[in-house]
């Protein structure tokens, strides 16, 4: 189903492209990659895409990391702990392989993904600062 552009989904591609697909596919067929789904009444209504790899921050965790790429629920099942019941599948995944760190990131002007990963035990780890910059 289509949903109208907001200000986090704005930048989304809105049809398959191939780098689309090529996401798509790394995690339905690498071996340390899941993409997870859930269904309500047969409906998709949300996903998460995970993997195990390297750190982002590697001198902070030298070791292997499940890293929670992307979470989308449908707007109309928000709040209703979709995100919670992929979240705790992701991490229960990364235990049966022996992760003891789970990585993502969120946009820090999303307050919506701030106060959800906070309700699901998340914090910073570190902060990455940007300045947009025009030309001269």
């Amino acid at each position: 189903r289509n949903v109208a552009p907001g200000p986090h989904t704005a930048g989304l591609p809105t049809q398959s492209t191939p780098g689309v697909r090529a996401l798509a596919t790394r995690f339905v067929t690498q071996p340390r990659a899941r993409a997870i789904i859930a269904e309500c009444e047969s409906l998709r209504v949300g996903c998460l895409l995970a993997e195990i790899g390297p750190s982002e921050f590697p001198a902070g965790c030298l070791e292997a990391v499940g890293q929670i790429t992307v979470v989308w629920v449908e707007p109309d099942y928000r709040r209703r702990g979709v995100a919670r019941r992929l979240v705790q599948a992701a991490e229960g995944w990364f235990r049966e392989e022996g992760v003891r760190l789970a990585e993502l990131s969120y946009l820090a002007r999303n307050p919506e993904a701030t106060a959800a990963w906070e309700r699901l035990g998340y914090g910073p780890l570190r902060v990455v600062a940007a300045r947009e910059l025009t030309p001269p």
